[in-house]
């Protein structure tokens, strides 16, 4: 799966990009704001899914406008991985949010799940902590 990562925490965002890349699917970024990351969007072929701070390095709550063009220009599912529960809960665009701080483990069964989500499996009935899913 191709994982389109944007975290203007440098630390966090190299994290999640080596946790991510360790599963086996390929990371396009990390980039920190969002206006890389949909110039990254644009050119790449296919995005499964995006991992999005809701706030970014261009301005509070970027990452929640992100997860709105990412759905109605490219089709691409979004994961906010944010320290703000409130904002992430109010983004109709994500498909599921993972509380920060969060553990290399539940960021790799976060991410396997909301991918099988995505692909039509049902949720496992006990999700890893800090995950919530919208959809």
């Amino acid at each position: 799966m191709n994982i389109l990562i944007v975290e203007d925490e440098a630390i966090t965002a190299m994290c999640i990009a080596w946790a991510i890349e360790d599963m086996g699917h390929v990371v396009h970024g990390p980039v920190p704001t969002a206006r890389e990351a949909l110039a990254l969007a644009a050119g790449t072929k296919a995005v499964d899914l995006a991992m999005l701070n809701a706030d970014l390095a261009d301005g509070r709550g970027a990452g929640l406008a992100l997860a709105h063009t990412l759905q109605s220009q490219w089709g691409v599912s979004s994961m906010l991985v944010s320290g703000s529960a409130d904002a992430a809960a109010a983004c109709d665009a994500a498909v599921a949010y993972l509380a920060k701080p969060c553990s290399i483990d539940s960021i790799e069964q976060s991410v396997a799940i909301v991918l099988a989500v995505l692909g039509g499996r049902p949720p496992p009935p006990r999700l890893p902590r800090g995950l919530h899913l919208f959809a």
